[in-house]
């Protein structure tokens, strides 16, 4: 039941981002198998800072 109201029903209303733009790092729970090195200096990048 609550798979089907989930399914068809919340996501419908209310979409994840994180499964809109799973490339974005914001969202560190799908960021499995990445290179933390990596998307720690692009978040600095990102920030202006150095």
């Amino acid at each position: 039941m609550y798979y089907v109201l989930a399914k068809y029903w919340w996501f419908k209303k209310y979409p994840q981002a994180e499964l809109d733009d799973p490339g974005d790092t914001k969202y560190l729970g799908i960021t499995v198998g990445h290179d933390w090195d990596d998307i720690v200096v692009q978040e600095i990048e990102a920030n202006g800072a150095e």
